[in-house]
């Protein structure tokens, strides 16, 4: 349904404006009987013939027609108040979302009309709705309104999306300016196109009865002589219910209509419904729908009905009160929230602390601050109240610059979500005091968010550093066992040395046979060499723990670790970790070690080659980058004895051989194709 009135409408009222009716008086009345529709056309019709609409008037009606419409309306008001009066609408939420950045684009245009105060209001508005969240189409409006107004500041806090070229914007304004010319009346539908709900089928009002059939009314006329002509036009009326009209259903039948059916009518039509006769459910949907389309009158009527419900249970009226409350105490409806208050029978002592504290400051009590002291003791003895959070949202209306004060107080990093809030409104206050936008507070706010990342970032390194340096501790033992456990079988294999050296002894001076006495001594030296290896591993590990203990893991991994004596022939350079983890692939070879290798040997070998796969720092610490022209190479450590060469590819690990370290060096030069 259109919520504007129609070129044919516009017409039909300027006939009988033409026959000496009363243009104020008939839009008064309009609204009196909830039809802001009519209202619009008495007052369209009226500019049309040259005369302008008080502000009084014109701005019940602008709040409840299409947004198409406003321009037009806007145009027809009194030209020194048109611009105050749309940025009242906007003020008090009375107009919202793209209507009122559509309203704000006209403003902008009518600026040079207004007075002084009334600029920097209009300023104010536009900086506060360029500080808010829009869809991208409803903040290029916005963007317009800051450049016609010269406003670089709002230009600098709204949404990057939101930026216009200059054909966009010239395009934009042409054609929000000829929404002010009369003739954008006859860009208005000539007729009114019927869709009764959004997603209800229209029903008949009467049923259908043949012309010649007896009338259904039992008078014995035929239907076409009798009821036929008033059926016709009750049926050019039709509604959801089937034998209601619109205006029917809307005063008698309003009892048939459900929560479903309250959000489907159009809005005009909803300050019309008869609220006695809608069942509670009902006029709770009536009261959630007014507050959605910021129809604050509505709110309070609605609200008031609804508390006087003995059928609505604590929760719900809980749940009513709050939502209203929260509403109209926002948009400075103080009056509205008390006659609420009486129609539910119910004291200031209903509402909630904070709503209590602000409708009682609304007064201008003489004792507002002992009231303001009062509130935040009480809430100082309770651990769990935020009352710092709320005292600037009850203050900022009443005592803006003291709300502007106290909201600086409740800046914490460690509540960034609270301190955005509060950040929103003391620019949004800012705005409305007049004063130049960025609150010095701002600044320094976001000093303390960077200080404070910085220590969480510095207490998550001494996290990390804390936890290395036990890894490393546990790693310190681990050397530690394997050392001790070293010199128990270096010594039990010194010990066999011995034995066996004195058994050769014993043995050359009775042998005869040469063989004998080369076994002996191929035994001999067997065991030298294990001595050899046991003390050469047991060097290894204390230097490696002494290395462990000086530095910390994370320097370990960083400097590769100088290898001994036998690494000497690994050439290469330390290797940088790949990103991201890589897949290995096994070389023949290397799956034939592992079969044969003994299990701990295989063991430590497929964890090495996981933990490089994974890019594990340390492991990629010890890694030595061969490389020649067209051939990259690596080299990494299992253990004391051996060495796996291994290439990258993207996304793979390679794996081409697993070597005994006296071995590298061939494997090394088999790698790089030498």
């Amino acid at each position: 349904m259109n919520s504007g009135p129609t070129k044919t409408a516009i017409a039909a009222v300027g006939q009988e404006l033409d026959a000496g009716l009363d243009a104020d008086r008939a839009i008064e009345a309009a609204l009196a009987e909830g039809l802001p529709i009519r209202g619009a056309a008495v007052a369209l019709a009226r500019y049309v013939r040259g005369g302008r609409t008080p502000s009084r008037l014109l701005a019940p009606v602008l709040r409840w027609v299409d947004p198409a419409c406003l321009g037009p309306l806007l145009a027809c008001g009194e030209v020194e108040d048109r611009v105050a009066t749309a940025l009242r609408l906007v003020a008090d939420d009375e107009i919202v979302g793209p209507a009122a950045c559509g309203l704000l684009v006209l403003c902008a245009l009518l600026e040079q009309e207004a007075a002084e105060s009334e600029r920097a209001l209009l300023r104010a508005w536009v900086r506060t709705y360029c500080r808010a969240r829009h869809p991208v189409e409803d903040g290029r409006l916005l963007a317009v309104a800051a450049k016609l107004l010269e406003l670089p500041a709002a230009v600098e806090i709204m949404d990057p999306r939101w930026a216009v070229d200059e054909p966009t914007h010239a395009s934009i304004v042409e054609s929000h300016r000829k929404l002010l010319l009369p003739a954008a009346i006859d860009a208005l539908p000539a007729d009114e196109t019927e869709t009764v709900g959004e997603a209800f089928t229209v029903r008949r009002v009467v049923d259908k009865v043949g012309r010649n059939d007896v009338c259904p009314c039992g008078s014995g006329k035929k239907y076409k002589k009798c009821c036929a002509e008033k059926d016709a036009a009750r049926e050019k009326n039709p509604s959801l219910r089937a034998g209601f009209t619109r205006d029917e259903l809307l005063r008698e039948g309003a009892s048939e209509l459900g929560p479903k059916e309250i959000g489907a009518l159009p809005q005009h039509d909803l300050p019309r419904i008869d609220r006695a006769r809608l069942t509670t459910k009902a006029l709770a949907a009536l009261q959630g729908r007014a507050l959605e389309l910021a129809a604050w009158d509505l709110v309070a009527l609605s609200t008031g009905e609804l508390l006087a419900r003995e059928d609505l249970s604590p929760k719900d009226r809980a749940r009513a009160l709050d939502a209203a409350a929260s509403g109209l105490l926002s948009r400075g409806r103080f009056a509205q929230l008390r006659a609420a208050l009486e129609a539910g029978k119910l004291g200031i002592d209903a509402l909630m602390p904070a709503d209590a504290l602000s409708l009682a400051l609304s007064e201008r009590p003489a004792d507002a601050l002992d009231r303001v002291e009062a509130y935040a003791l009480a809430s100082l003895r309770d651990d769990e109240n935020h009352s710092d959070l709320e005292i600037p949202h009850v203050l900022r209306r009443d005592y803006p610059a003291l709300a502007i004060l106290l909201a600086r107080g409740t800046l914490d990093p460690q509540r960034a979500e609270d301190s955005t809030a509060m950040l929103e409104l003391i620019e949004e206050v800012r705005d409305r005091l007049g004063v130049r936008p960025f609150d010095p507070a701002t600044e320094l706010y976001e000093v303390q968010v960077e200080a404070q990342k910085a220590f969480d970032r510095e207490q998550r390194a001494l996290g990390r550093a804390e936890r290395e340096a036990q890894r490393a501790k546990e790693e310190v033992d681990a050397l530690r066992r394997k050392i001790d456990d070293s010199l128990r079988r270096t010594t039990a294999a010194e010990q066999r040395l011995r034995e066996q050296e004195l058994a050769l002894r014993a043995a050359s001076e009775e042998a005869t046979d040469d063989d004998e006495r080369r076994r002996l001594r191929a035994k001999v030296e067997e065991l030298k060499t294990l001595v050899a290896e046991g003390n050469e591993e047991r060097r290894a590990m204390r230097a490696e723990v002494d290395r462990a203990q000086k530095s910390p893991r994370a320097e370990r991994a960083k400097e590769p670790e100088k290898a001994e004596v036998v690494e000497a022939k690994e050439e290469g350079d330390a290797a940088s970790r790949p990103r991201g983890v890589q897949v290995p692939v096994f070389g023949k070879d290397v799956e034939r070690f592992l079969r044969d290798a003994p299990p701990r040997v295989a063991h430590d070998a497929l964890v090495a080659i996981a933990e490089l796969a994974a890019g594990d720092e340390l492991r990629w610490g010890e890694v030595k980058q061969l490389a020649r022209p067209n051939v990259v190479a690596y080299s990494g450590r299992i253990g004391i004895h051996y060495r796996v060469i291994f290439r990258l590819e993207p996304g793979r690990l390679l794996v081409d051989e697993i070597v005994h370290r006296k071995d590298l060096e061939a494997a090394v030069r088999r790698a790089m194709g030498g």
